[in-house]
Parts: C-alpha cells; structure tokens; sequence
C-alpha cells in the first residue's frame, strides 16, 4: 500500500497499516474494553442477536450476490443450495421453532445468527453406528437422521481421529461407514467456517484507557485510521525500535517526513516504554490476524485487474496485505459494505442498507470483468425449480395415460394425455435451455446433464412415434420414461451434493467435434433405451397377457423396438466416430482402447449384432426383446460404468455413490432377460426352428 511516500516493502509498519485500514469501522461500533493482559485488543466476539424471521426481499437480495466457488461465479443463493444439499441431503432446513427455511434463509441464520445455527438439525448421519464410534449419544433418535453442529461437537475430536485414518486407505477399501465419517467431518469444517465467517465483523477492538496503546490512539479507539497521521502512528509502533531499523528501509526524505508527521512523544520512547508499546502492538497484530483467518472462506471480492482469474475472500485480502505488502485499496468499499453486514444482523433496516452498499460496490466490477451477466438469469432458474415441476407434471401426464388404457373409447382422454405431456417437457427443455446460456456451453457436459438430455429425447422420440402409429404405447413409455429420468436427475443431484455446472476440465472446455460427439452418443444412448424400455412392455404384457394374446400389439412394439435400435446405432457410430476425431485433435490419436471408447465400441457391435440377427432370421420377435433388455445394460454399463472405474482419460466423469444403483439396474435387467428366455422356454415350437 502507498500513503503518499515510499514507505518499506514488506515492512511491518504497512501490514500492521494494511490491517488496521479495515477494520476501523468496525472498531467504531465497538466500546472501549479492558483486556485480560493490560493490552487493550482482545479481539473477543461480541453478542449475536437471536434470529428473526428474513424479510423477503433481503433473501432475494442476498441470494443474487455473486460470489466465485468450484471455479466459477455463481449467485450465493446456488452455493447455499449446494451446500445445505450436501450437508442436510435436502434442499431446506428447519429453525429452532420447526419453521422450514429456504438455502438462502438457511445461509444468512449460518453467517448472521450462528448461536442460532448451531442447533439446526442440517447435519445428515445415515448409520447411527458411527455415533456410537465417536461418542455421541442418539437416543429416542432414528438410525437415519439429522443432527446439530451442537450435538455432534462432543464427538469432533474422536471423529477427526477416524476419519484421518480412514483417509489414508485406498478409496476402494474403505466401508461405508468410514467414507460417512471422512464426508461428515468436511462438512463440519465448512459448516465451522461459516460460522465464524464474519467474527472479524464482531470482533472488539477497543482500546483502554490504560493500555499502553492509548498513547498511540489518544482517541482510545481505532476511528480515523484512514488519515496519514493515524496511519504513521501506527507505523511508528512497530517501527520506533530505533532509528537503525528505519534507516536500513527507508530512504532519507522518507525518514524526514516521519519525523515531521510524528507526534514528538512517540520518537522520544525509553527503552521499556517501547518495549510496552511493541508488546501492545503484537496483541492488537494477533487478534487481528485471528479475525482475518476467521473471513478466508467465501469469494466475494471480484479482483479489479482484469489478468486475475480468482476472487478474493476477506480475510485473503487482509492476509496477502499483512505478508505481501499489497494494496488493500481496491478492495475497501467491498469490505466496508461486507464488515457492515455482519454489524447490522439484527437491525433490518442497516442491513438492508449495507446489502445495497455490497451490491453497489461488487456488481459493477464483476461487471467489468465479464462475470456477472449470467448471475440474474441463474437466480431466475433455480427459483423457477424446472425439474422438479417437470417430474411432477410428468407424473400427472402418465396418469392421464393410465386413464387412457382403461377407458380406450374415451378419445378426449387420448387426446388430453397426449397435450399433457407437452407442459413437462416443454420445462425440461427450458431448463436445459438456462443451462445452455449461464454456462455458455453445448447441453451435456457432465453425467448431470446427460440425465436430462436423455430424458428430453427419448420423451421427444415418443411422441413422435405416437403420431406415426397412435396406439398409446410410446405414449405411455414417454410418460414413464419422464418421470424415471426427472427423478434419476433429482436424485443423483442429491446424492452427489455439489454445483451441477462446475467449471471444465480444460481438455472438455474444448471444440466443435466435442460438442457434436458427446451430443449424439447421447443420443444413441437415448435411443437405446427407449428401445429396451418398448421390450420392457412387451415382455410384460406377454407375461400377464396385458396385451390379450393380441399379434397387433406384439408387431407394433416389434417395429418400434427395431426402428430405434436402428435409429440408436446411426448416432451411437457417427457419435464414437466424431469422437475420435476430437481425440486425435485433443490428446494425438484417433482410439487408444480408453474403457469410454471400449463402452462405445461395444454398443454399436451388440446392436448391429442384434439388427443382422433379426433380419437373417436368427433372432425372431421374443429374441429381439430380450436382446434389446441386455443392450440396456450396454448401454448403461457405458453411460456409468466405465466413469465408476476410475481410470481412463474419460475417467473426469468418476461419481460416487452409484455404483449400488447401476448394480441394482443390472440385476433388474438381469432378471427381465430371465422372464424372457423363461417365455421362450415355454412357447411352442415351430416345425423348422426353435429359435426365440
């Protein structure tokens, strides 16, 4: 920092300056105390106010700062989202009087009211066995349930120790208990550091009246220290160790311009008298370090120069000032608004002045940079909550379908399935749209997006057939298949706990052939799927006879099955080819047998496999349905499995936690295979062959 002279680099006058710069009006709101040692800077945190219910428009306000996390900048209302999501497995929260609050309301009780917070319930443990590990009584409690960061801060300790240990082992040979505890205890932390997020705010440092550094603040408070003078004075604490110190920093005009702007009393110290003021210095030097580290967690301060790509917290800010030397000016009215925010919790009319103040200070330079403009339209979609609405109209719309098969004369029922379907998808591709313009990329980027892309197609693809053949049946597989992908999204959303549009990987924020490749493999996934979903109804209906013997019903699913398989393999081959020449471009060669490149080989060779079986007679209708089960878990087995292996340069897509699920998928495939060949097994046999 610069005050007019050249002052040393990296001299402990400037960081104790560059700190102190910040917290003056915090201190202004503080009264004068006594500290344990003499001092006069114990940095104790003053009385938070028990909460109060958030007046609307502060929580929609709150909600669209922006802040950066996992790389990108994003409204805070997405990160209070995703943050409550991973650490409650649920999108709200409940007060101390079983109020239900929203992310953002949950988020400013955390950062506002934390003696309130720290008695919320967020903190999901899904096997009480590991209360019992560290400690932590659960009585009258579920085996499954939500716990404070109160009740389980007994049990920290004892936690700590077990997840260190349980850390060291192998991913792969750790129980699931021990990765609960290692996923707990980061929550804990991150849930502790909220908490504490704007102690530096409540932080009291006073000066008393007989500590030594009254005679360095005559006024006994640190109001003013934005004045050259004040600033010198407390420059000349730390460095009125003797004129020795300054001449091996200071230029000599510098040194006459100290001595000019002084006050005589604190150039004409005794040895003991310094030593004092050092001493009261170092205190006030701690403390204020203690608070900085305390506000080092949320990125809300943009950088003004346009070269640097991370935003900064507070305490970074305070920290970089104290080590570095570096200018803190930039950044004042931000931490002047943010410092005030957390003076003003419980005064809603202040605090809603300083949200103002923050707004007025950190938008425009986000701005500038480029990294606002997607803020208000990310709000607007997470508020809009397109999935969730899409998955319960999609329910509504396959009852309306149900209607249909059991009164087939009613044609307006027909008629008012159908349109029901439109509103469901019509949000799923809205939202899917929204996604497309905040992160400015192609629609499938990640596992996430594939869920809903998959889903939009094969509902699409439905009701195209349904026009072509109008015989309910794609129908009603579009319906179902809506609503097993809506829920699939929500649930893997929250299994997984984290951003939905993090920042890529450089290697997939690439080209036109990724965009293109990753689009119609999905699509070939798509297709594959809806394939085995029309082979699903067939097997079905010809176990219990739903179709009533019918040879119409069974050709119409016949045909359909075919048809996608066929349309399935097209962009199952043009995808994998397309991603080839992505690979060639990104990483030098064209196929290097990585398991996502093998899944896809794998794909096209059973569904081609399948297509020249059917037409050279070796499969007949019954075989077609049971081939078209297992391409599923092709398909399936490629779409996850080879993410879940963790190798491989696909090996970016790795999630957790669904391994359980995709086993579950296989063995329900495996057992509809069964019903298969066990039909097979039954039917009579034609004179010239026994194939299925």
């Amino acid at each position: 920092m610069r005050s007019g002279f050249a002052i040393s680099r990296g001299s402990a006058a400037l960081l104790l300056v560059a700190l102190s710069l910040t917290f003056a009006s915090a201190a202004a709101a503080q009264s004068d105390g006594d500290a344990a040692n003499g001092s006069g800077v114990e940095a104790s945190a003053g009385p938070v106010a028990e909460r109060g219910a958030w007046d609307a428009e502060i929580v929609a306000r709150f909600g669209a700062l922006p802040i950066q996390d996992g790389g990108r900048v994003k409204p805070i209302s997405t990160y209070a989202y995703f943050q409550l999501l991973k650490t409650a497995g649920r999108r709200y929260a409940h007060d101390l009087d079983g109020e239900r609050l929203s992310p953002t309301e949950w988020l400013l009780d955390t950062l506002f009211h934390p003696e309130s917070a720290r008695r919320y319930r967020v903190f999901l443990v899904q096997d009480s066995a590991l209360l019992d590990a560290i400690g932590v009584s659960h009585v009258d409690r579920k085996r499954r349930d939500r716990y404070s960061f109160e009740e389980l801060a007994p049990g920290y300790s004892r936690l700590h120790e077990l997840a260190v240990q349980a850390n060291e082992l192998p991913k792969g040979r750790r129980t699931p208990l021990q990765n609960q505890m290692i996923n707990l205890v980061v929550n804990l932390i991150e849930y502790d550091a909220l908490l504490h997020q704007f102690d530096f705010a409540r932080a009291d440092f006073g000066i008393a009246e007989d500590s030594a550094l009254a005679r360095l603040f005559p006024d006994t408070t640190l109001i003013g220290l934005a004045s050259r003078a004040h600033l010198l004075r407390v420059a000349a604490a730390v460095l009125n160790r003797g004129m020795e110190a300054l001449e091996e920093r200071l230029a000599p005009e510098d040194l006459e311009r100290i001595r000019q702007l002084l006050p005589p009393e604190a150039l004409a110290l005794d040895d003991a008298a310094r030593e004092r003021e050092m001493a009261a210095v170092e205190a006030l030097l701690g403390r204020i370090d203690q608070a900085s580290q305390s506000a080092s967690h949320l990125a809300v301060l943009p950088p003004h120069d346009p070269e640097a790509s991370a935003w900064r917290t507070p305490g970074e800010v305070l920290i970089s000032a104290f080590l570095e030397d570096a200018s803190i000016e930039p950044y004042q009215d931000m931490l002047a608004a943010w410092e005030r925010l957390g003076l003003s919790a419980d005064d809603p009319v202040a605090f809603a002045a300083a949200l103002e103040e923050m707004h007025a200070a950190v938008t425009p330079v986000a701005k500038a940079r480029g990294e606002y403009r997607t803020v208000p339209i990310e709000v607007a979609f997470y508020r809009a909550d397109f999935f969730s609405r899409s998955l319960a109209l999609f329910i509504f719309a396959f009852i309306l379908v149900a209607i249909t098969w059991l009164f087939p004369r009613w044609k307006w029922a027909y008629v008012l399935s159908g349109a029901a379907l439109l509103p469901p998808l019509a949000l799923l591709i809205t939202g899917i749209v929204y996604r497309c313009i905040i992160r400015g990329r192609p629609p499938v980027t990640t596992l996430y997006e594939t869920i809903l892309f998959i889903t939009a197609s094969v509902v699409i693809v439905s009701l195209i057939i349904e026009v072509m053949n109008r015989r309910r049946l794609a129908l009603s597989v579009g319906a179902l298949l809506g609503i097993m992908g809506m829920f699939l999204a929500v649930k893997y959303e929250a299994l997984e706990g984290v951003d939905t549009m993090p920042s890529l990987i450089a290697v997939l924020d690439t080209n036109f052939w990724l965009t293109t490749h990753v689009l119609t493999v999905t699509l070939g996934y798509a297709a594959g799927l809806l394939a085995a979903a029309f082979s699903h109804v067939y097997l079905v209906g010809r176990i219990v006879r739903a179709d009533g013997g019918g040879m119409p019903f069974r050709q119409a699913l016949t045909r359909m099955t075919y048809g996608v398989i066929a349309f399935g393999l097209v962009f199952s081959v043009v995808g994998t080819v397309l991603g080839g020449i992505w690979a060639a471009d990104s990483w030098g060669r064209f196929w290097g047998w990585d398991p996502k490149e093998n899944g896809a080989l794998m794909i096209i060779l059973w569904e081609l496999a399948i297509l020249h079986a059917r037409k050279d007679g070796l499969i007949r209708e019954l075989g077609l349905h049971i081939a078209s089960v297992f391409n599923a878990v092709v398909v399936g087995f490629s779409w996850w499995g080879v993410n879940l292996l963790g190798v491989g340069l696909h090996s970016y897509g790795h999630t957790s936690g669904v391994s359980r699920g995709l086993t579950a998928f296989c063995l329900a495939e495996a057992a509809m295979i069964a019903l298969g060949l066990y039909l097979w097994a039954r039917a009579p046999r034609a004179a010239d062959s026994s194939r299925p």
